[in-house]
């Protein structure tokens, strides 16, 4: 699939998983919010939020951070289903979105997995 077709759906799949009630955007949970403010949590290159590398995150943060995971797994693996792609390719697409719409401050993984303050 031509790299243009996969960049075509994603308007699609932020309304997606608007409607499906998955957190896509960290606006989706304060608690997600306070995490990726205190630089403890960031969004992944691979779609996914993850622990920033020599921070440690409450139970309370992991579980919302695990639950918010399993909620984009979902949505990615419809869109990917109804769209004849694969999980990785909506979620990288996903992503590079989620990455652009950190604030000034906030960690991403790039593609080496290194973490990176934006």
């Amino acid at each position: 699939m031509k790299k243009r077709s996969i960049f075509s759906f994603v308007a699609a799949a932020g309304a997606a998983m608007y409607l499906a009630g998955a957190p896509v955007a960290s606006a989706a949970s304060p608690v997600i919010d306070a995490a990726i403010s205190a630089g403890v949590i960031g969004e992944q290159a691979d779609g996914y939020l993850g622990v920033v590398s020599g921070k440690s995150a409450d139970a309370a943060t992991k579980r919302t951070m695990e639950d918010t995971n399993i909620k984009r797994k979902t949505v990615y693996t419809q869109l990917a289903a109804q769209k004849g792609v694969t999980v990785a390719q909506v979620a990288a697409v996903t992503a590079e979105k989620q990455i652009a719409k950190l604030p000034a401050g906030a960690y991403y993984q790039d593609g080496t997995g290194t973490w990176v303050r934006k």
